[in-house]
């Protein structure tokens, strides 16, 4: 996507490497573009990926929380829980 939009501008430029033209500008800026794009979108991916990470803590703690202080109900959600994890984990691979 963006990478090969890159790659492409870079390998149009180093086709018209040595000619004059206001192309290669534009060209230039172009991948100037590019490359603040995807360092934004990877800081914006960083970004989400901590706050996944924080939320699957707190579901953890959730959790855990229902599973200790619930009673029989809490520990049997919990392992039927448990138990469904193996399945879901194999249908994302």
């Amino acid at each position: 996507m963006l990478s090969a939009e890159i790659r492409r501008t870079h390998e149009v430029l180093d086709a018209k490497r040595g000619r004059r033209g206001s192309d290669e500008r534009h060209l230039r800026g172009a991948l100037d573009r590019f490359h603040q794009d995807r360092a934004a979108i990877s800081q914006m991916r960083s970004q989400w990926k901590a706050e996944v990470d924080r939320l699957n803590q707190q579901t953890g703690r959730l959790r855990d929380t229902i599973r200790n202080h619930c009673g029989r109900p809490g520990q049997d959600w919990y392992d039927d829980l448990m138990a469904r994890k193996p399945q879901r984990q194999a249908t994302r691979s």
